[in-house]
């Protein structure tokens, strides 16, 4: 049952994935902490992350 159900929402998984990320990266962009997001991915899947500047956080 879960097998079939998961194949029929395949062709919907990719939009709304797509979808999550831009509502992230959109809240990550309108936050007013003094970081800006920065995305990198790794082998292990997305992973956001701040970015050093001058060796701080």
């Amino acid at each position: 049952m879960s097998r079939a159900v998961s194949d029929e929402m395949t062709v919907y998984r990719h939009d709304a994935q797509v979808d999550q990320l831009l509502t992230w990266l959109a809240a990550a962009g309108a936050s007013t902490g003094r970081h800006k997001p920065v995305v990198c991915v790794g082998r292990d899947g997305i992973t956001l992350r701040l970015r050093m500047k001058r060796g701080s956080l």
